[in-house]
């Protein structure tokens, strides 16, 4: 699952357009009503969770379905 956000730099200011990769691991995925792809497709949400750094790259590991919302 993968989306674009506009993060804010904490210490500038400044908002940067970024790719972040939200990873949902298969052994989480019962937790989910559907597939999280199928039910965040095409859709605004607002993920809570903790960035971190995998190969160079932004994610966000989500483990329960309330760490995301709808927009």
């Amino acid at each position: 699952m993968c989306c674009s956000a506009a993060i804010t730099h904490a210490q500038t200011n400044v908002s940067i357009k970024e790719v972040i990769t939200l990873l949902v691991f298969k052994s989480d995925r019962a937790k989910f009503k559907k597939e999280p792809t199928e039910l965040y497709a095409n859709k605004r949400i607002c993920v809570t969770g903790k960035v971190s750094l995998y190969k160079d790259k932004l994610q966000i590991v989500v483990n329960e379905p309330k760490q995301v919302k709808i927009n």
